[in-house]
């Protein structure tokens, strides 16, 4: 598990990719719009007075990234996952022909809420 003292927004940038593209919602409207993670730490890490509209990630899902191999679920919550507990494992990934292996499988196991977990940080 990451330390709390040393987690920051930047960590779950680094982790997960300043290219992710998230959805975020303007919070007076309930509006939601996409951008990319690192346009979100832009606008988190800057100077709160100068912002037009109040913006929220609610939730940023992690599971298949590098940040995903560093959180524990609670025991909990491991224990009654069916897609791991049940989930055909032939189904996990399959070639779809590209570079990449397409999850066949319900992929929100892990998520974070940026604004409310993670206190704004100037390094």
């Amino acid at each position: 598990m990451p330390k709390s003292s040393k987690f920051s927004v930047q960590s779950v940038k680094k982790l997960i990719g300043g290219d992710r593209i998230i959805e975020v919602i303007e919070v007076k409207s309930q509006g939601s719009r996409q951008m990319s993670l690192d346009e979100f730490v832009k606008y988190y890490r800057g100077d709160i007075a100068k912002r037009a509209r109040l913006l929220n990630v609610l939730s940023l899902e992690f599971s298949m990234s590098p940040l995903g191999e560093k959180v524990l679920s609670p025991a909990l919550v491991r224990a009654v996952d069916w897609v791991e507990l049940y989930w055909p494992k032939e189904l996990r990934c399959v070639d779809d022909s590209s570079d990449d292996l397409t999850p066949f499988f319900p992929k929100v196991q892990q998520c974070v809420s940026l604004p409310i977990l993670i206190k704004p940080d100037k390094t």
